[in-house]
Order: C-alpha cells, then sequence, then structure tokens
C-alpha cells in the first residue's frame, strides 16, 4: 500500500470538501485542466465562475509544498504545462480581479499570482458582459 498523500491532510485542514481532500493534488490538476480547457475554446460562466477558476488555481499554488518530493515534482511540471497553455488564451488586467483589499491582504502580486491579474482574451457571454461592466 503507498503512503498516504500529505495534501489530503492539507486540504482537510483547510475545510476543502470531501471530494477535493479525496482527490488530493492530483484532483486539483484535473480540475485545473477542465478550466484551461473552459478557457481555451471560450469562456462562458460568469465572473464569480471565474473567480472560483481562479480560486482553484490559489487553492494549487497553496498545496504544493504540502506535497511529497515525489508528487510534486510530477505536480509542478504538469502544473507548468497547463499554466503555459493557458496564458495564450488570458489579457492582463489593470488591477486584481478580487479588487484591492484581497490584492493587499493576501499580498498578491502580478509576477507571483499572475492568474489574479488576468482575464479569458476571448469571453463568451455572460463573462463578456459582465467584464465590460467591470474592467
Amino acid at each position: 500500500m503507498p503512503p498516504p498523500d500529505p495534501t489530503h491532510a492539507y486540504l482537510k485542514s483547510r475545510g476543502s470538501p470531501a471530494h477535493v481532500v479525496a482527490g488530493g493534488l492530483a484532483g486539483l490538476l484535473d480540475r485545473w485542466q477542465q478550466v484551461v480547457d473552459k478557457v481555451s475554446s471560450g469562456y462562458d460562466l460568469t465572473f464569480d465562475d471565474y473567480l472560483n477558476d481562479m480560486d482553484l488555481r490559489q487553492l494549487i499554488q497553496d498545496t504544493l509544498p504540502h506535497a511529497s518530493s515525489r508528487g510534486l515534482k510530477q505536480a509542478t511540471t504538469r502544473l507548468y504545462q497547463l499554466d503555459e497553455s493557458l496564458r495564450p488564451h488570458l489579457r492582463p488586467t489593470r488591477a486584481c480581479i478580487w479588487g484591492p483589499k484581497p490584492e493587499m491582504e493576501y499580498r498578491w502580486t502580478p509576477q507571483r499570482s499572475w492568474w489574479y491579474f488576468a482575464v479569458p482574451k476571448h469571453p463568451k457571454p455572460p463573462l463578456t458582459d459582465e467584464l465590460a461592466k467591470i474592467h
């Protein structure tokens, strides 16, 4: 039997839902792949959905330090590939998509937390309409 994945314990300590805990870091990366695919094909959900999807990317970032050495190497390789396939489909924003208060509180920067400083280049409704109002 393989040793327990330490990311499960971390996710549980954060209060993540049971299905997120059960999936561990690999499950988070699978979900990130789905987000990358959605953005690449024209994001057709709401701005709130997009915020949640970018929070998923932050959760992955927060979980990485809790991975085993082997798991970390595999995860960072996959994450890099996913991020690199996503970046061409995003355009930078002037400000954090969550606004200035969370940006300051969590010390997010465009260099360190780039996912909070970009939106899809080719969104579809309803995101198109919402972005026109806020960005």
